[in-house]
Formats: structure tokens, C-alpha cells, sequence
């Protein structure tokens, strides 16, 4: 769900910046860096459920 969320989130930012040029750099960029929270969080989770 969070990582759903974080692409979703991602991708209405860059079709809120207007800008066609570049769209599938930045939008593939966004959709790279919505790992990040996921990897986060699970990491964090990690000695709790392992």
C-alpha cells in the first residue's frame, strides 16, 4: 500500500509540474525514489517481525 501510494503520489506531482519535456526521465526518477520509503519502512520493521 505505501509503495501504491508513493508512485501514485509521484506521479501526480510530475503532471503537476506541467513540463512535457522530460516527462518519462522524471516520472521513472519518482518512481525509482518511491522505493526508498518502502525500503525504509521494511527495514524498520525488520527485527520486529524477523
Amino acid at each position: 500500500m505505501v509503495f501504491a501510494a508513493s508512485v501514485i503520489a509521484a506521479l501526480l506531482l510530475q503532471l503537476a509540474s506541467r513540463r512535457p519535456h522530460g516527462y518519462v526521465g522524471r516520472a521513472s526518477a519518482s518512481i525509482a525514489g518511491a522505493v526508498v520509503p518502502v525500503a525504509v519502512g521494511a527495514l524498520a520493521l525488520l527485527p520486529v517481525v524477523g
